[in-house]
């Protein structure tokens, strides 16, 4: 077994999840992922915890799709979360061999997949400890324009990195959104303020996700106001989507555009939750530098910041009470080879084309944390 595969599985077990003797986790993988889960369940083992697996491939979700039914995966959802329910831990390893698997199933009956199954399993999982994380596969090498080993050495950069040198380094801008009220960010096609008054930020350092590396924060629900323009590209639910536009009127989206506005608006009317905002985040780590194709590295990216339209994190002082079936982040970069931006908090630039101005932030910019390595 690759040495590296056993050092994200310590990672997992011990940093993310804090795993104990007795307790039972679920690993669950999609496609390729089952060469992490084997690493995963000997180190569980090997902690005295007890693990559960759940397989799944992507194709064989698809054809399920083509006649879902709401009461279908309404008992499908009901008996995966019943399993969730059981566990103490829970962990997701997504390795799709073709991010594009689901651009050609039916919309209608992934709303429906979304609404009945995905939300069920949402909630159960809100009450584990619980992390998510890539596995490298051709298909997200080919997304990202890198050969298989180029790819998979980055990923293993990026899994096996310092998170607690991250997490110090993040600490004093998280301690600055914590108190906050308005915020502006100003970029190219943007002019867009929300306040984060009332709600905590929480440096993201890889208890939740691998990789990491963002400062979390929840907007007052009706506060944000403004366009923002959308430099990175989002895949969801099969359909890489670009030139995302989006203008808020007291915290609601009342004008959207994208390469295919049509089914955009589509998949923002799921709900009424849909069309606020669930959170507010910064990346911050320093390794990643471009965007790859994959949501779970793209919102890290340092320089960048991202809003998820749907539902909130239920952490404590995360909460905003939007509901919705979905969470999907999109993501803005600021640095100059993107166009350039600027974050304002009360009142003060704090950084501008992704680098940290106040001295107490420089500690995050590439050139003083890297150096540092």
């Amino acid at each position: 077994m690759d040495p590296r595969l056993k050092k994200i599985a310590k990672t997992v077990l011990h940093h993310s999840l804090k795993i104990k003797p007795g307790e039972k986790v679920l690993f669950s993988a999609t496609d390729d992922g089952s060469v992490l889960i084997n690493a995963l369940i000997e180190e569980a083992y090997a902690s005295g915890a007890v693990p559960f697996v759940s397989l799944e491939r992507y194709a064989v979700r698809r054809a399920l799709l083509e006649g879902a039914t709401a009461e279908q995966m309404e008992l499908l959802g009901r008996r995966e979360a019943m399993l969730m329910e059981a566990m103490d831990c829970y962990v997701l390893v997504d390795a799709p061999e073709n991010s594009s698997e689901f651009s050609q199933a039916s919309q209608e009956k992934q709303a429906i997949y979304t609404k009945y199954y995905k939300s069920q399993v949402g909630a159960a999982r809100k009450n584990l400890r619980w992390v998510s994380l890539a596995y490298p596969t051709v298909g997200m090498a080919q997304n990202a324009g890198m050969s298989m080993d180029a790819f998979s050495d980055y990923y293993f950069g990026l899994m096996t990195m310092d998170y607690e040198k991250l997490e110090k380094a993040s600490l004093p801008m998280a301690m600055r959104m914590r108190a906050a009220d308005q915020v502006r960010i100003v970029a190219p096609g943007t002019d867009l303020t929300v306040s984060l008054k009332g709600f905590t930020a929480l440096v993201a350092a890889g208890e939740h996700n691998l990789p990491d590396g963002e400062i979390a924060s929840t907007p007052v629900r009706d506060s944000m106001n403004g366009t923002i323009a959308f430099n990175i590209p989002s895949m969801h639910n099969g359909f890489l989507f670009t030139d995302v536009k989006l203008t808020f009127k007291d915290g609601k989206v009342v004008e959207a555009s994208a390469n295919d506005t049509e089914r955009f608006l589509r998949e923002i009317s799921l709900d009424e939750g849909c069309r606020y905002i669930g959170e507010f985040s910064m990346g911050t780590n320093p390794y990643v530098t471009r965007p790859v194709g994959e949501t779970l590295f793209d919102e890290k990216m340092f320089g960048s910041m991202h809003m998820a339209l749907g539902a909130c994190y239920n952490f404590p002082g995360r909460d905003n009470q939007n509901r919705s079936a979905i969470h999907w982040d999109l993501i803005q970069c600021h640095r100059a080879e993107y166009g350039g931006g600027e974050v304002w908090l009360d009142g003060e630039l704090v950084r501008k084309d992704g680098i940290y101005l106040p001295d107490d932030l420089k500690c995050l910019n590439p050139d003083v944390y890297c150096q540092e390595d």
